[in-house]
């Protein structure tokens, strides 16, 4: 975790509170009314704007590195979908009581202004200290790319960062060719310490690009995974036989030793029709590398422009669906991405 990773999801945090801690009051205020008064009041109104809320919290703005802290200021499940179930969990599915909903309400606002008073705690520090701490301005149609070195994709020397530094520039220059760009277009704007991450301001179309090829090398791993899961779970219950295991062994390897047409396959429909011959070549280098990258450890991550309120332009030009394809694709890339993280925690809880 960076400097800049905190005071940015701190920023992002104190700006979304408020009106969070807000709207589960209102919902604490009816249930506490109805918990002691014989006459209640209506719960839908707050309610359903708490839900609404709560389904409409925007975290394109956050890397996968922010996202992770929320657990570590244990409101991960008041926020987001996760809030809606707790919501629905605390009032909608169980035999309604009013008097126990609104005490876990109301530990759950406790929850928020304790996260909250931390928050306010690592921003007045940070002021203090009067350190650069925001991500450089991006020009206009522009995408952060955050590639971090880590695990076996650690860059521990010079040699190491030349090896790496190769690679990426084969999955940038594949990638870019492949829409007609050139590999100068992808700009350098940054590097943190720590797990090295490299920052990268891409242009629409290359996001694009390169978040489907990260969601399909996670879909990939997933797929493995998932066939290593079911052999390990077949075999616990003595149910795994020679010509069984045989066939799922060749199944997984089959996942892997087909990644890069299966990259390839997805990648077509959003491709350019010119992809062939020495751009087609490129391209699947690029893939390769990348494949190597992510089964060594290392991560891309993206965060998603925003999206404008009415189609059209955005206030820089930038066409509605344009914006609208590079978002879905950054969020389906997080999605197949946290699916992998949950199967690969499984796996780890059953050995």
């Amino acid at each position: 975790m960076q400097i800049a990773e905190l005071y940015g999801f701190s920023r992002w945090f104190q700006s979304e509170l408020r009106q969070l801690v807000s709207k589960y009051n209102s919902v604490a205020k009816v249930l506490q009314h109805n918990a002691s008064q014989q006459q209640k009041q209506p719960l839908e109104g707050p309610l359903d704007d708490l839900i609404n809320y709560l389904q409409g919290m925007d975290f394109d703005a956050l890397s996968m590195q922010q996202v992770a802290l929320f657990p570590l200021f244990d409101v991960q499940e008041l926020v987001g979908k996760q809030g809606v179930s707790f919501v629905e969990s605390t009032i909608r599915k169980s035999d309604f009581d009013p008097a126990t909903a609104h005490q876990n309400v109301t530990d759950a606002v406790q929850r928020l202004q304790s996260a909250n008073q931390r928050v306010d705690a690592i921003l007045q520090a940070f002021d203090g200290l009067d350190l650069p701490l925001a991500d450089p301005e991006l020009e206009k149609g522009r995408v952060l790319v955050r590639v971090e070195f880590a695990g076996e994709a650690s860059m521990h020397n010079v040699a190491e960062w030349k090896s790496w530094s190769a690679s990426w520039y084969e999955i940038v220059r594949g990638v870019a060719i492949a829409i007609d760009e050139t590999p100068e277009e992808t700009q350098v704007i940054g590097a943190s310490q720590g797990s090295v991450i490299m920052k990268l301001a891409a242009t629409y179309a290359f996001t694009r690009v390169l978040a489907l090829i990260s969601k399909s090398i996670s879909s990939i791993a997933k797929d493995y995974l998932e066939v290593r899961h079911s052999m390990e779970d077949l075999k616990a219950k003595k149910l795994l036989n020679k010509k069984s295991e045989t066939a799922l062994k060749a199944n997984a390897e089959e996942i892997k030793t087909t990644g890069v047409e299966t990259i390839m396959d997805e990648l077509r429909p959003i491709l350019p029709d010119n992809v062939s011959g020495d751009k087609e070549n490129a391209l699947k280098m690029a893939i390769e590398k990348a494949l190597d990258f992510h089964n060594k450890g290392g991560d891309v991550d993206f965060v998603a422009p925003d999206q404008p309120v009415e189609e059209g332009e955005d206030e820089e030009g930038i066409p509605y669906d344009e914006i609208a394809e590079v978002r879905i694709a950054i969020e389906e890339a997080r999605a197949v991405r946290n699916e992998l993280m949950m199967l690969a925690d499984l796996r780890s809880d059953g050995e």
